[in-house]
């Protein structure tokens, strides 16, 4: 069971680097749940992340500043047979480059509409499709020349009710490129009733403080990769490794409260069809506020 573990592990690592879904919201790893309820959340977050320096084409310092708003839907059938989340989230990502560095691109904004649907077979085993579209574009640019997506399919088989593995295909469109297939894989694993692991885009280590999802401390490692469409027909690629740490609180039920801080590794921004030469910029701190509300 360890080494199976392992390799799914791997595997949902693998995915996210070629898939690179962002989750920036106040639920971890939404694109994916395991445990459908219906209810329509509402979610919004900031994240900061203050100047680092940078190198490559350009020098100077850059700092990243991120507002995102999201509404997301779960509902699961009476007979248990059919289950569907589906989210819309706006996004908005200012680039804050200081006056020694060339002013790039500053600011972009991101849509996205996502769908995870799943059919349960029997006690054991389900199948899910999935798919989402993006539209990311520097501002005054037509959101559409950045439209980007993927869709895909495979199965979920559950060992019991707290070890839950998934595993199958995906086709992704990515901008400027032709599509390309990769195998996905993800796991959501109840370890006790405090902890719980749950991989897909990465992967977050969840504890339940009280047992009664009041109070819920997170671990979380991540690979972000953000396709845009820049207002010369460019596009540019701003992919970075992030942990954080964080905890989550829920005064009322319906209502989250949480905050994350840790670090952004291996930024590098590549920018495509243009002459301007690729950025890397050093490790940053970063801190992220989030909140939410279930109806």
């Amino acid at each position: 069971m360890k080494k199976f573990v392992v390799l799914f592990l791997a595997l949902a690592f693998k995915a996210a680097e070629l898939q690179a879904q962002s989750i920036g919201s106040g639920s971890l790893f939404g694109e994916i749940l395991l445990d459908w309820t219906n209810s329509v959340d509402v979610e919004t977050s900031y994240m900061y992340a203050p100047p680092s320096d940078i190198s490559g084409g350009s020098g100077g310092e850059l700092a990243t500043q991120q507002a995102t708003a999201t509404v997301k839907l779960q509902s699961i059938s009476p007979t248990q047979k059919h289950a569907l989340t589906a989210y819309l989230q706006y996004s908005h990502t200012d680039m804050d480059f200081d006056s020694t560095a060339i002013d790039l691109y500053n600011q972009t904004n991101r849509l996205t509409a996502s769908a995870f649907y799943a059919y349960q077979i029997d006690r054991r085993w389900s199948a899910f499709a999935t798919g989402a579209l993006n539209f990311s574009a520097q501002s005054y640019c037509d959101w559409g020349n950045g439209m980007q997506g993927f869709i895909g399919a495979g199965a979920i088989y559950n060992f019991s009710r707290s070890l839950s593995i998934g595993a199958g295909a995906m086709a992704y469109s990515r901008m400027d490129r032709d599509w390309i297939g990769f195998p996905i894989a993800f796991i959501q694993w109840r370890i006790n009733e405090k902890l719980t692991l749950k991989t897909f885009s990465g992967a977050a280590l969840l504890w339940d403080v009280r047992g009664d999802e009041r109070l819920v401390i997170d671990a979380t490692f991540e690979y972000k990769n953000n396709y845009s469409r820049l207002d010369n027909g460019s596009s540019c690629a701003d992919s970075w490794y992030q942990f954080s740490v964080g905890a989550t609180y829920s005064p009322f039920k319906c209502c989250h409260i949480g905050v994350q801080v840790g670090g952004m590794f291996g930024r590098e921004i590549e920018f495509r069809r243009t002459s301007l030469s690729d950025i890397d910029a050093d490790a940053a701190p970063f801190v992220c506020i989030n909140a939410s509300m279930s109806f």
